[in-house]
């Protein structure tokens, strides 16, 4: 997790296709579907837990609901399931006017960030123990939400490397969208690719035709598997009258080169050290805040069971 661009980069890592046709919504999923999309994330974590290393690049391009464009290009290395180092350069507004950089290393011994914006160039680093809550804090609130596809985009952006190959992307989107194979296969470039798209699923109680749709959310996706191996390689987004609202596409995809874990390190220009995150406050309350909400949610979820624990007594006598 980038815990001070989160939202400047993964929300930013999906990019735009030219307009699309409206598309009908699908009908719900039935459960062959769901078990097919289901079987295909069984075989992706089988390779994730096989996986010893991997290289990729990124390329995203988007507009925000304000109308201000983005767009995003990134490297990525993750090995041993330990240590993980992307690059990203964010671009925003027509004429690129505004940039943005972030750069994270992790390792088993913590997290070093370096982050440029318009403003300031920050080095930060964290210590594992903490980058440990943070990730049990975003796995356990990601299990009582619906979850968003940036979270889980391949190479595992939002874990520092785990689910490498996606398995947790293509979950994440078939709990929320109606996922079903479509027909005929495509092509990325000259990679084959087999590709599902569906629907947003409605939430419970919630009818086809309640209230106005908003425009600037998404109401179908598509994911693109490449044929070889159904890594996801592109994920996009369209709207409710068929425009392509964010698009993300991974390129030069290498699953276990060779990969010196020396390589993966952060080193600051000469004069400058790193900052102890917890002391850089844009940093920090972005952090505080995602700790306070898991901590919410434990504090809620105790005081529901020990609501429950008079009611099982009570069958007891």
């Amino acid at each position: 997790m980038f815990h001070t661009t989160h939202a400047g980069w993964a929300t930013a890592c999906l990019a735009l296709l030219p307009q699309a046709p409206a598309q009908a919504p699908s009908k719900p999923a039935d459960a062959s579907q769901t078990s097919a999309v289901s079987e295909i994330v069984r075989r992706l974590e089988q390779r994730e837990a096989r996986l010893k290393s991997l290289k990729l690049e990124l390329r995203t391009e988007g507009s925000y609901p304000n109308g201000v464009s983005f767009r995003t290009q990134g490297t990525l290395r993750v090995s041993g399931g330990t240590h993980f180092h992307i690059r990203v350069a964010s671009h925003f507004g027509a004429a690129s006017d505004i940039r943005s950089e972030v750069e994270k290393v992790v390792t088993p011994k913590g997290v070093w960030t370096r982050q440029k914006g318009p403003v300031e160039e920050a080095y930060t680093t964290m210590t594992a123990e903490l980058a440990e809550r943070l990730r049990r804090a975003r796995r356990e609130l990601a299990a009582r939400r619906p979850s968003r596809p940036e979270e889980h985009l391949p190479g595992g952006l939002a874990d520092d490397g785990k689910a490498a190959l996606g398995s947790q992307l293509l979950a994440g989107l078939n709990r929320q969208f109606d996922l079903a194979p479509v027909d005929p296969p495509k092509k990325l470039g000259k990679v084959a690719c087999r590709v599902l798209a569906g629907a947003r699923r409605r939430a419970g109680g919630e009818k086809k035709d309640a209230g106005a749709v908003d425009p600037t959310a998404v109401q179908r996706v598509e994911v693109w598997l490449r044929a070889a191996d159904e890594v996801p390689v592109q994920v996009v987004q369209f709207a409710s009258d068929g425009r392509v609202l964010l698009k993300l596409t991974i390129e030069n995809l290498e699953i276990d080169p060779v990969l010196d874990p020396s390589s993966f390190k952060l080193v600051p220009p000469a004069g400058v050290t790193f900052q102890d995150v917890r002391t850089h406050r844009p940093s920090w309350a972005q952090i505080q805040r995602l700790l306070d909400d898991h901590a919410a949610m434990l504090a809620e979820q105790a005081a529901k069971d020990k609501g429950r624990e008079p009611e099982k007594d009570s069958k007891k006598r």
